[in-house]
């Protein structure tokens, strides 16, 4: 009765172009909750059909309620799921393949009450202040919440910082994005990509000025003002710069954390600077004004 059910819905979303939300959604459950158990019940065959025909609409540029159906999994190689999530990496947009979104508390006062409650805190380590929503189900950012979605409020932020996501410590952006994390309204999208995970920062608008500047810092300093600080030394240094991360007891946390302060000490004076300038300029004008 479920494959009935199942190739039904395939019919549907063949000759129709979509099926709707609650449809979808259906598909997605009966998948998500009985793949892990092995469930010998579960309608390969009419789902394969089904995901067949949701990635040849993924292959053609076609999106709709279809694509909530998909559950993100990296071990899917040899199921039903193959055909949809190798599509989803191929041809799905950043929006369609997200799968887990992180955000501080700043950019949590600022989101909608019914988003809010879907992300959470695990109130544990370092990172205490984060709070995390995960998800393996394709097209999560704009999933209707009670009539709001988080691509909706995340059309209100900028991109500001395009990255793979990964910890390393010789790649200046995960400073810059450290320096973002503990510095302004902060939320972190990670997608999965062909060739491993892509994560795209978001900040409100008026900042980018800022992250800019953050941006245009040369790892090379990030590293000297660590050195010049007797935090690392000069063989750790070294090899930072010759892009070898693998240091033996190396004072991470430390070494983050003078990154964030000497960013945001150029920061700083690169907005002084700025506002100097104005106050200059303004002040050229008011005597051309008088002459």
């Amino acid at each position: 009765m479920t494959a009935d059910k199942v190739r039904k819905l395939t019919r549907k979303l063949n000759t129709e172009g979509d099926v709707s939300l609650e449809e979808a959604e259906w598909i997605y459950s009966l998948v998500e909750k009985n793949i892990e158990k092995n469930d010998p019940n579960l309608p390969a065959i009419a789902l394969s059909e089904w995901y067949l025909s949701v990635s040849q609409k993924l292959e053609n540029n076609e999106r709709g309620n279809f694509i909530f159906s998909i559950l993100i999994r990296d071990d899917f190689y040899n199921n039903f799921l193959w055909y949809a999530n190798n599509a989803l990496k191929k041809y799905g947009s950043f929006e369609d393949r997200v799968q887990k979104i992180c955000i501080n508390r700043s950019m949590r006062s600022l989101l909608p009450k019914h988003l809010r409650g879907m992300f959470t805190n695990a109130k544990l380590g370092v990172y205490s202040w984060l709070y995390t929503l995960s998800c393996r189900r394709a097209g999560l950012v704009y999933y209707p919440q009670n009539g709001c979605t988080i691509s909706q409020f995340a059309d209100k932020l900028s991109a500001a910082v395009t990255y793979d996501g990964r910890p390393s410590r010789t790649n200046r952006v995960n400073y810059i994005v450290e320096y973002i994390k503990h510095n302004m309204p902060y939320m972190e999208m990670t997608a999965v990509a062909p060739a491993g995970d892509e994560a795209v920062v978001f900040i409100e608008k008026d900042k980018t000025p800022i992250v800019k500047k953050a941006l245009g810092i040369p790892f090379e300093d990030l590293v000297e003002n660590a050195l010049e600080q007797n935090i690392i030394d000069k063989s750790m240094a070294k090899k930072l710069l010759n892009g070898d991360g693998y240091i033996k007891y190396f004072p991470d946390g430390a070494f983050t954390e003078a990154c964030i302060k000497y960013i945001d000490k150029v920061v700083q004076m690169g907005i002084e600077w700025k506002n100097t300038r104005e106050t200059i300029e303004g002040s050229d004008m008011w005597l051309d004004q008088i002459r």
